[in-house]
């Protein structure tokens, strides 16, 4: 199995000189297992990348889409996918519904005119848009699974299972959140159990979490003490806050782990960079 990281970057994009070495794009995240299944996980400003590396190399993508949820840095490079414009590549987008309305109405809002030019009906032919299964998704000895987050709207997480090997995109959730969780702490926690590799929330410090409670993402202390009560192998922490430098992620990277180190935890933690590529074996 392997992941690619294509934006890694909370809230807004951020480039600049100071975000050089953990990227600025907003989330999106490439699996490919080894029987060839192709797992696209959100749809931010770093999917235009992904997409202008198919034109490069000159294939058929024939892929799966999963949105975890639809604000803004998890849609908005959508529009400017190109391999949604060009017959011959295939993407099946999967995604909770809104209470009142399908996961493709969704998304075509954010290309309604005066947002944007052209409507997703012209511009994305190769798209299907197809409801998510009750439990998980299948590709034979590949699958799927995934659980609500605690976030103010609904958000997934996935968890991508193959020949043993796991990794568990854990994006936008609050940990502690003060009003009542969409999902318990220990149901999530036997989500990623023994998981191999986990990317999860840690856009705040603990500094910072006391004036944002209820805007569902967690800390860098927060995810360690959850990796580590799941028996995660490696955690990197995600969705980076925009305004923070690639020093001040260096700063929480070490703060997460030296609180490994506290809880006596051999734990790998990293934090995420866009463009790493890491190879389950």
């Amino acid at each position: 199995m392997k992941i690619i990281v294509w934006g890694a970057r909370g809230s807004v994009p951020s480039p600049g000189r100071n975000t050089l070495a953990y990227g600025g794009n907003t989330p999106c995240v490439q699996v490919i297992f080894n029987n060839g299944t192709e797992i696209i996980l959100d749809a931010g400003t770093g999917i235009r990348e992904l997409g202008n590396r198919v034109l490069s190399e000159k294939r058929r993508m024939d892929a799966v889409l999963l949105f975890s949820h639809y604000h803004w840095d998890h849609i908005q490079g959508l529009p400017f996918f190109t391999p949604g414009y060009i017959k011959g590549h295939l993407v099946r987008v999967f995604g909770l519904p809104g209470p009142s309305t399908e996961v493709r109405n969704i998304l075509a809002r954010q290309m309604e005119q005066p947002y944007f030019p052209a409507s997703l009906d012209l511009t994305f032919p190769m798209i299907e848009f197809e409801d998510l299964p009750r439990n998980e998704l299948d590709f034979g000895e590949a699958k799927v699974k995934f659980i609500r987050t605690n976030h103010p709207d609904p958000c997934l997480a996935f968890r991508m299972e193959e020949k043993g090997r796991s990794f568990i995109y854990f994006t936008d959730n609050e940990l502690f959140p003060p009003a009542e969780q969409q999902t318990p702490r220990e149901d999530m926690i036997s989500f990623c159990r023994d998981a191999d590799l986990l990317f999860h929330d840690s856009q705040f410090t603990k500094a910072e979490i006391s004036g944002r409670k209820g805007w569902g993402h967690s800390t860098n202390i927060d995810s360690v003490d959850f990796a580590v009560d799941a028996s995660v192998r490696e955690l990197q922490l995600f969705h980076h806050e925009p305004s923070r430098s690639d020093t001040a992620v260096d700063a929480m990277l070490g703060e997460a782990r030296n609180h490994a180190l506290l809880r006596g935890s051999r734990i790998s933690v990293k934090a995420c960079i866009e463009g790493e590529e890491i190879v389950l074996r």
